[in-house]
């Protein structure tokens, strides 16, 4: 099993994923810890995606790679 999900196309590195990701991974990680973001503080495109991104942490992962079909449900 690790040498397949090593070897996945869906697999990603944390070098793989994008600094826009990182990005909205860092204002979930500040939302979460209490952060007191105001409405106008970000664009209605971040609140958006970042509402989509806690939607997917939120889920039971349902295995090592559940999160996938929760992108491909919303997408």
């Amino acid at each position: 099993m690790d040498w397949a999900c090593g070897n996945c196309t869906e697999y990603l590195r944390p070098d793989a994923v994008s600094p826009w990701s990182w990005h909205l991974m860092f204002l979930y990680r500040l939302k979460k810890a209490g952060y007191p973001f105001r409405a106008n503080d970000l664009s209605l495109e971040t609140w958006l995606l970042l509402g989509l991104a806690e939607e997917a942490l939120a889920q039971p992962q349902g295995g090592r790679h559940g999160h996938h079909k929760f992108w491909r449900e919303k997408l």
